[in-house]
């Protein structure tokens, strides 16, 4: 009973969150806290796909309302009709929301260790007693799945990838599990030394996954496209630094 009441609750005030036009039949996508992908729902560096999306819809006709969440309650916004779309997303984490033809971006997952760590990941090896965190929330190839079964996983909201490094510092975790761009961006923000590269996973598609039966998914294809052949994808990648 109280879940169900908490529940309601949260969708009341997913809903408070959401302009009222947004509320009423505009385009309304989550996005979470996951720079330089996605920065902010607001302002003028909301983030590299935050900013593909903007423009894809925009130029369609339909200027998109975006609403900054943790991970999983954006996920669960889409899934009960308070949002159409979430933003960074693969089919292994939503399998039951509707994908475009076009990933959104490539990503690629890499472990970080302290400095002085000697230790490496290799592709399906096993991490024995090395201590990792990750985002909860995260899926991976079965392989990696497997390797991360005594994982930590780490609650998703503000500052994810700050709270991990550290639980890193202070020896609670000995590796970090994160996107290779979004964990030194968030070190040099916060004027922290360099972490070790301790090795990668395979790369990653990212998409933008919509409402099963949205039409929204094919005119996001057709965007994509026409980004690329406009060289306006490339100016994006650029303005933050990013090839």
């Amino acid at each position: 009973m109280m879940r169900r009441r908490t529940w309601r609750l949260w969708l009341s005030c997913i809903a408070l969150l959401l302009p009222a036009a947004a509320r009423a039949d505009a385009l309304v996508i989550a996005i979470n806290d996951w720079c330089p992908y996605s920065c902010s729902a607001e302002g003028s560096h909301r983030g590299i796909l935050v900013d593909i999306v903007n423009d894809i819809f925009t130029a369609a006709g339909s200027p998109p309302h975006f609403v900054q969440l943790p991970f999983a309650r954006a996920l669960s916004s889409v899934r009960s009709g308070q949002a159409q779309a979430i933003v960074g997303v693969t089919h292994a984490v939503a399998p039951d929301l509707q994908y475009p033809d076009e990933p959104i971006i490539t990503t690629q997952f890499c472990f970080f260790t302290r400095p002085e760590s000697t230790w490496r990941y290799t592709s399906g090896g096993e991490l024995g007693a090395v201590r990792v965190g990750v985002g909860s929330g995260k899926k991976f190839p079965p392989g990696v799945e497997r390797a991360l079964q005594d994982a930590t996983r780490v609650p998703g909201g503000t500052d994810l990838i700050w709270r991990m490094v550290r639980m890193l510092d202070i020896g609670r975790l000995d590796a970090v599990l994160e996107e290779h761009r979004t964990l030194p961006l968030e070190l040099a923000q916060r004027g922290h030394a360099p972490l070790r590269n301790a090795g990668c996973i395979d790369s990653n598609n990212e998409y933008v996954a919509f409402q099963p039966g949205s039409a929204y998914a094919r005119i996001f294809s057709e965007g994509m496209r026409n980004l690329r052949k406009s060289g306006r994808m490339a100016q994006i990648y650029a303005q933050y630094g990013v090839n």
